[in-house]
């Protein structure tokens, strides 16, 4: 279950999707509602299990019905799963970032 939580600190809105699991919360992805994806986290024993394309795909719907038509993120060029993951899902890298991060988007 993908639990969909608003938090709002100094008028700035981040969107928490949270994945439940049968000992409690599994996975948490942070979106800012303009289009980028803050930060996605699956605790280790839970990867490999689709948690995080399960998250990603509730933020590509979140982000939909906000209007929004692309998404973006970032990565470490040292995160090998995580840029599979993103990569499979449809992200291309469109620039470099700093400190070894590369900056990837997606057309929703």
């Amino acid at each position: 279950m993908i639990q969909r939580l608003h938090s709002v600190v100094d008028a700035d809105t981040t969107i928490y999707l949270l994945a439940h699991g049968p000992n409690g919360v599994r996975g948490v992805l942070r979106i800012d509602p303009d289009g980028y994806i803050l930060s996605v986290f699956v605790e280790e024993a839970a990867r490999g299990q689709g948690l995080g394309s399960a998250l990603l795909d509730q933020a590509f719907a979140v982000l939909r019905e906000l209007g929004k038509r692309t998404v973006g993120l970032s990565v470490h060029q040292d995160n090998h799963g995580a840029r599979r993951l993103y990569e499979r899902l449809g992200f291309m890298p469109y620039m470099p970032g700093h400190e070894g991060y590369t900056q990837f988007v997606k057309v929703l």
